[in-house]
């Protein structure tokens, strides 16, 4: 039973709702979804890796491969594939983690502030 209901739910048909409203507990009932988040989806699922790779990396700033992997709970070869249209270079030559997809070029080091003067007044005499 819990195999069609995860289906059900993927396909956007049915989806959980807390027991009595109440979030702190760990009883849920299926309720069929008149409103699929699905309805009109039209990417398919190598695109929508795509798709979900770009949004990673642009919520996330810079991210390994790794770090997409464990988010997505894609397998090596398909973060791989997800990932290499989004042409990403790492943020540092020696590092493993890339900036997100609207930045070109990887971020310059930043420079320190200087410090703000501090002018001491001289005390005033009354």
């Amino acid at each position: 039973m819990p195999l069609v209901l995860g289906r059900l739910q993927t396909a956007g048909q049915i989806r959980r709702q807390p027991m009595g409203g109440r979030l702190d507990q760990q009883r849920y009932a299926y309720v069929r979804s008149t409103d699929s988040p699905l309805t009109g989806f039209a990417l398919a699922e190598d695109e929508a890796y795509v798709e979900l790779a770009r949004r990673f990396f642009r919520w996330s700033g810079p991210a390994s491969l790794a770090h997409f992997q464990a988010f997505s709970g894609l397998g090596v070869k398909a973060s791989r594939s997800a990932v290499a249209p989004l042409a990403l270079r790492p943020v540092a030559e020696d590092s493993r983690c890339w900036p997100c997809p609207s930045t070109s070029t990887p971020c310059a080091p930043s420079s320190r502030p200087k410090p703000p003067s501090t002018a001491s007044s001289p005390a005033s005499t009354v």
